[in-house]
């Protein structure tokens, strides 16, 4: 799974490109290096690859890395977007994977995610 800065920048919340691949797991911590770029496998806890879905996924993990006071509006309405392209069945388990989420990010998401104009 994609740390902060990779999940930001593939949900189109940030254009920054990391630098540094680093990427969460739940094996052993290892570096590999390829060609001039160094990819870092960081071990965390499983309960973090317990999400149904890859968009809450990735939400996670993005919001974990903006922080509660770096959630500006305009993130908001790209994460209302990205809801709204992904299927009803997906939203369901959304739903269901926010028990997973930190208390903050369960209360940013759960109106989006229950909200019946998307």
């Amino acid at each position: 799974m994609p740390t902060g800065d990779t999940a930001l920048n593939i949900l189109g919340l940030s254009t920054q490109v990391p630098m540094k691949a680093i990427y969460l797991t739940d094996g052993t911590r290892r570096i590999y290096h390829v060609g001039n770029r160094d990819i870092l496998f960081k071990r965390v806890a499983p309960k973090n690859f317990q999400f149904k879905t890859r968009l809450m996924t990735l939400l996670n993990v993005a919001l974990k890395q903006l922080g509660e006071q770096g959630v500006t509006n305009d993130i908001l309405l790209k994460i209302r977007t990205l809801i709204k392209k992904s299927e009803i069945t997906d939203r369901n388990s959304m739903i269901e994977d926010l028990n997973l989420s930190p208390r903050w990010i369960k209360e940013l998401l759960y109106p989006l995610l229950n909200d019946v104009s998307i």
